[in-house]
């Protein structure tokens, strides 16, 4: 165990240099890196408990060190604790945006989830750097059958690197695959023809498209399940069970209900929203939009309630803060607001749609509180984005 115990010591020092010579020059006492150590031995004995709560008394200490995040979502990871350690890790990105070592660790985290979407965006951002991440998304977009991508990407890293034999049985395998889901989709196209008014086939029919990435096709199979379908919410909810998973129920779900968004008929979008939800409380995409549809249909007292609770679960999200900040504003509680916002703008990275919908609700809360000169800052920037757009 103790060379266990040097040797994880050992790769430390290798992963943070930084942290680990910059607090040997201070005194031995030094409590930071000190309790840091303590965390990484309980790390190599499986003491994961422990290196968490040691791991938290260093980010009392010092809240602005990537290390510590990242060595949390690590203990997590090991105890299969896969939202907390996903947020750690995205808190340590926030810090360190580039980092290889923390965005392999999240592309694991998703793999374990089978959180096939969010590993195919952390994958691809990596395989920029190391080539190998390329023919893991390959099986990516075979699990998530997305088979076009798939192909393209076989064909890309044959003009790379030349003929494999492990791709062409890939190939092989994607033309077995991609034979099976058209004859499925020409099936349930049948299906649909001949009973156009059972839902439960739209809904195997817009998962499959889904799958492939054709949101044309998605949008048009969702139009008509709405015009040929009666009491169409009600058939769906009572078809959801033809889906594979949860994620594609609450996918479906939120898909559907935007369309009744676009409709203004949001009503019914909000009833669609709040089962998708009732399906996994934790579904941000359907508490984004039912939060957009609160905010149009201007009911900011359960638009404060759910994004209050949100935050707590996912405080590196700025547009929770947008939604919360705009509620304040509406409420005239224009300080609280102010903090908020200016809050939620720390976590807004290469979105200026957001940044201006953000900076443009301080800007409201700035002249209600007469601060001239943040006024000018805000409308500066705001100017600045939209030149751009």
């Amino acid at each position: 165990m103790n060379r266990l115990v040097s040797f994880v010591l050992l790769c430390v020092f290798w992963m943070y240099p930084n942290q680990i010579i910059g607090q040997q020059q201070k005194k031995p006492a030094d409590q930071f890196h000190d309790l840091f150590m303590d965390a990484i031995k309980h790390k190599s004995m499986a003491n994961y408990d422990k290196a968490i709560e040691t791991l938290q008394e260093c980010e009392a200490l010092n809240p602005h060190e990537y290390a510590v995040y990242y060595e949390l979502g690590r203990n997590y990871y090991f105890q299969k604790k896969y939202i907390e350690a996903s947020e750690a890790f995205d808190k340590a990105l926030s810090i360190d945006h580039s980092n290889s070592w923390i965005k392999r660790s999240l592309y694991n985290v998703y793999l374990a989830e089978g959180n096939h979407i969010e590993a195919i965006k952390i994958a691809t951002e990596l395989s920029e750097k190391f080539p190998k991440y390329k023919e893991e998304l390959v099986a990516l977009f075979i699990n998530s059958q997305q088979i076009e991508k798939a192909i393209a990407l076989i064909n890309e890293l044959d003009e790379e690197q030349g003929y494999s034999l492990k791709r062409e049985q890939i190939k092989e395998q994607i033309g077995l695959i991609k034979g099976t889901i058209n004859s499925d989709i020409k099936s349930l196209n049948q299906d649909i023809s001949d009973d156009p008014k059972e839902a439960s086939n739209y809904l195997s029919l817009i998962h499959f498209y889904l799958k492939e990435g054709d949101q044309t096709k998605v949008n048009k199979v969702v139009q008509e399940l709405l015009l040929q379908v009666s009491n169409a919410t009600q058939r769906i909810e009572e078809s959801l069970d033809v889906l594979e998973s949860d994620n594609d129920k609450q996918e479906v779900l939120c898909l559907i209900a935007a369309s009744y968004v676009t409709k203004q008929d949001y009503l019914t979008a909000i009833g669609l929203l709040k089962s998708s939800i009732k399906i996994n409380q934790y579904h941000l995409d359907s508490h984004l939009l039912l939060l957009q549809v609160l905010n149009n249909t201007e009911n900011y007292q359960e638009m404060d309630a759910i994004a209050s609770e949100l935050i707590v679960v996912f405080p590196l999200q700025p547009e929770l803060y947008y939604f919360l900040g705009l509620t304040k504003n509406e409420q005239q509680d224009y300080t609280k607001a102010k903090t908020i916002l200016e809050d939620g703008l720390d976590f807004v990275v290469e979105n200026d749609e957001l940044e201006i919908r953000i900076r443009q609700q301080l800007k409201r809360s700035c002249q209600a509180l007469e601060l001239v000169k943040e006024v000018s800052q805000h409308n500066l920037r705001i100017q600045e984005l939209l030149k751009t757009k």
